[in-house]
């Protein structure tokens, strides 16, 4: 019999539809069960996290860890600015020393002077390769590989007078080579606008602008792009740029 136009094999699921007992299956209703408990433990943890942002809780925590962030970053900072301090006052008392060697005098009665103005030379071009190797701010580790390309680039005329460039890229003297060197050799490497201690100069001087000019905030460049990814253009360590 229909009613309605509703067959009578289509009534009893037509009333089960709208009154959702007469025709449920067992399974069906153990479903129903489960479902109502996960929905009360579903409103149970949204009512738990609902208290902890009442009394507050949720706010300390976040607190906690922002401060922790905050104070890992200040500490990274601090460790960046000495870096970058040292680097600049080693990179302008390099600078110093290697003015002081071009205006000497070049010949056999000032060669002891040369030569030790030279070693303090060698000691604090080492010095700034070591620190400047420490720092994590592409103009300055910049300016260090290109110092340290430009000595790899003349080894040969610099083991004329008794300097030797390492595998690491710092500097030795040969004493007894030096004595014996040809002072048209030390005049070649010590003097002229295009000698090595000339450019040495203009790169220590170029390294000091740009450490300092980091450590005061106008070139704070870092290594590190956002997302955590190495900058490849610059090397990360001054003393294995040379090729």
């Amino acid at each position: 019999m229909a009613i309605n136009g509703i067959s009578s094999g289509d009534s009893g699921n037509y009333f089960a539809s709208m009154l959702g007992t007469k025709s449920t299956s067992k399974s069906n209703a153990s479903n129903g069960v489960d479902s109502l408990y996960a929905s009360g433990a579903s409103n149970m943890s949204t009512l738990g996290d609902y208290a902890l942002i009442q009394n507050g809780a949720y706010k300390k925590l976040l607190n906690a860890y922002y401060n922790k962030q905050d104070t890992e970053e200040t500490t990274q900072q601090k460790t960046e600015k000495l870096n970058l301090t040292s680097s600049s006052a080693d990179a302008n008392s390099l600078n110093q020393d290697v003015n002081k060697l071009m205006n000497l005098t070049i010949s056999e009665d000032n060669r002891e002077s040369i030569k030790d103005t030279l070693k303090s030379v060698i000691e604090k071009y080492n010095t700034l390769v070591d620190s400047a190797s420490k720092v994590d701010n592409v103009p300055v580790l910049r300016q260090a590989m290109w110092m340290t390309q430009d000595t790899a680039a003349l080894a040969k005329s610099l083991t004329d007078i008794g300097v030797s460039v390492g595998s690491n890229n710092k500097l030795s003297l040969d004493e007894a080579k030096f004595d014996s060197a040809q002072l048209s050799s030390l005049n070649t490497i010590m003097k002229g606008r295009g000698s090595y201690f000339s450019r040495l100069a203009d790169r220590s001087a170029a390294l000091n602008n740009a450490a300092s000019n980091a450590v005061s905030g106008s070139s704070a460049k870092s290594l590190y792009k956002p997302g955590g990814s190495y900058d490849k253009k610059v090397s990360g360590n001054v003393v294995d740029t040379a090729e």
